[in-house]
């Protein structure tokens, strides 16, 4: 995933940063719900455009890329990786 890439909108951003958080940790793992996330097969991207242009004014932004093994690794802009470790249990 690109750090970068991440949808985070300034507002949600400046509240973390004023606490001391990284923002995108506390987008990934906070509890909240920013944005939706999906998966599409690259060679499916055709089909996705078409269906993208009929929900029209949708935005999707692209913040990685799946690959095999396991894990998700962010990716920082300097270039860094880091490990996502966990995420939110709604229910404990």
């Amino acid at each position: 995933m690109q750090a970068d890439a991440l949808p985070v909108s300034d507002a949600a951003r400046q509240v973390f940063q004023a606490r001391g958080a990284d923002p995108v940790r506390e987008a990934l793992a906070g509890g909240d719900d920013y944005e939706l996330l999906f998966t599409a097969r690259r060679r499916d991207g055709g089909r996705l455009r078409t269906a993208l242009q009929q929900c029209r004014p949708l935005r999707v932004t692209r913040i990685g890329v799946v690959t095999k093994g396991g894990g998700c690794t962010v990716v920082r802009p300097d270039g860094s990786r880091e490990p996502i470790a966990g995420g939110y249990e709604h229910f404990t």
